[in-house]
This record gives structure tokens, C-alpha cells and sequence, in this order.
């Protein structure tokens, strides 16, 4: 299988055997991006909507509900391990998603100054970079879900973001420094 985004919609083009097939889902809304999860059971599909969706492929319904946004959804990918779902918008947001019931898990770096373009995760699954459209990038951890609402408010009084210092060297952003520094 091989799928491209496009104004129209998505497009899924079967390559196996001796025809190609090709069939466009989603024609009302059109597609900005598209990622297929590490099993390949799953596509995440960008819309010109302000929202994303996340696609089982073997009924090629959606899964679970929509993916909201304020504005158009510009960018998707999955984690490497699948369980988490980064999602790019014009709103200036970069958001994960929990893969399996299609929930809010979190925002990644605030928001950003212009629009996000693109989201890709690390191969560990533990920093999610962020491009925007000045061509400034992010890189932001990714913690563990927290254990508990004590420890998610503990969490978000700490770091905020990641941004590379003067000497390239990657460096933690407090939630103190994030409101006030320049970007």
C-alpha cells in the first residue's frame, strides 16, 4: 500500500499484484499529511479540517474520533513504538495524541511563534522535533505519562521545552524562562 495527501483528499494506491488499484478516501475534507503507524494497521491522516484522524486499515474506517486543532492540521506522525500520535497545525501547536483512544495526551513546547509545519519523533521515542514556518526548530522531551495528578502538576512546573544554546548543546527551557525569553 501506498497513500499520498492530497487537496482531494487521501489517496490509496494498492501495488501488489499485477494491476494497480488506486481509490480516494475522504474527498470532502482533502488531506494535508499522512504517516502510517510501525504495524502498518494504522494511518494518521492530516486534514484541511482543523483536525486529524487516525485510520484502521482493514475496514479504513476511523478510529476512534477526530483529532481537534483550532486550525488546519499541517503534519503527522506516529511514535516509533505506535502508542503515540504528534499532530502540527497553523494554530502554532504541536500536540501527541494517545494512540489507541484517540485522547489528548499532551502539548509538546507551547505554543510555537508562527505556524508548525512539520512533527517527526526521535527513534527512541523520547524528543519530538518541531519545524515551523521561519524555519526554526524544536526539540522537546517527551516524558512518561504521569503516574498520577500530583505528579502531572509536578511535571509541568519543571521543564518546559529543549532549545540548543550558543555551543549546540541541547538544553532544558523551565516554565519560568519559556513566558519570558525570545525565540
Amino acid at each position: 500500500m501506498l497513500f499520498a495527501a492530497t487537496h482531494h483528499g487521501l489517496l490509496r494506491m494498492n501495488l501488489a499484484g499485477a494491476q494497480t488499484t488506486t481509490q480516494l478516501l475522504f474527498p470532502k475534507h482533502g488531506a494535508t499529511s499522512v504517516a502510517t503507524d510501525p504495524s502498518g494497521r494504522r494511518v494518521a491522516v492530516g486534514m484541511r479540517l482543523p483536525e486529524a484522524l487516525i485510520v484502521d486499515t482493514s475496514t479504513w474506517r476511523p478510529r476512534g474520533g477526530p483529532l481537534p486543532h483550532d486550525e488546519r492540521v499541517t503534519d503527522v506522525a506516529f511514535s516509533p513504538d505506535g502508542k503515540s500520535l504528534a499532530t502540527a497545525s497553523v494554530d502554532r501547536m504541536a500536540r501527541i495524541w494517545h494512540t489507541l483512544s484517540s485522547t489528548y495526551r499532551y502539548c509538546v513546547c507551547l505554543p510555537h511563534p508562527v505556524t508548525v509545519t512539520n512533527v517527526e519523533f526521535s527513534p527512541d521515542g523520547r524528543w519530538l522535533a518541531t519545524t515551523c514556518i521561519d524555519g526554526r526548530i524544536r526539540l522537546c522531551p517527551i516524558p512518561a505519562p504521569p503516574a498520577s495528578i500530583e505528579d502531572a502538576a509536578r511535571r509541568t512546573r519543571q521543564v518546559t521545552g529543549a532549545r540548543l544554546n550558543e555551543d549546540e548543546q541541547v538544553e532544558a527551557i523551565p516554565w519560568q524562562t519559556w513566558q519570558t525569553s525570545k525565540r
